[in-house]
This record gives structure tokens, sequence and C-alpha cells, in this order.
């Protein structure tokens, strides 16, 4: 099963930029809204663990063996359905917190 958000990742300093965040078995895929940005793949072996943190928003990072990736997701209705998604699709360490 296919679904995809968007979700604003940290990608310099100060910078951040929006992207699609679609999750297929095995895969992660950040395809980015705007030109100019790279897409980002991260495949199931490269993540360490992930850890998903819900205050008014849903933040998320992904710990990977070359380094972090950190976001906030933009339209997530229900963050229960974002936490089935990744444990259903990417097996790996799912750490779920709330405030």
């Amino acid at each position: 099963m296919e679904v995809d958000y968007h979700i604003k990742i940290k990608t310099g300093f100060f910078k951040t930029s929006t992207y699609r965040f679609i999750v297929r078995k095995g895969l992660i895929e950040m395809i980015p809204e705007n030109e100019g940005e790279y897409k980002i793949s991260i495949k199931e072996g490269e993540i360490v663990s992930m850890l998903l943190r819900k205050k008014d928003d849903l933040y998320v990072d992904f710990i990977l063996n070359e380094g972090v990736i950190s976001g906030i997701f933009l339209d997530v209705g229900d963050f229960q359905n974002v936490f089935k998604l990744l444990k259903e699709n990417i097996d790996r360490n799912l750490i779920y917190e709330e405030d």
C-alpha cells in the first residue's frame, strides 16, 4: 500500500523544504515540491531507528547510518496512520512519543 503525505524537511541550518513523503515496502522516498532540490530515497537498511513525536504537529527523525533527517508533517489528520504505515513497511525500531 502506498500513501503519501507532505513533510517539511530541514535541509540546511536555517532552511527547510517541502517534500512529498511516500512509504513503500522497505523504502521511504521524499520527492521535492520545488525545482532545484534533490529527491531523498532511504532504504530500510540505511535506517537505524525512527522517532515520531506528536506535539501540536507530528515531528519525525530518521536516524540513519550516515546522519539524521528531521521533519514535520504538514497534512496529517490521524497521527496513528503514519505510525502504522511506517511499522508495516519499514522493519526498523520505531518510537512514538506524545506530549
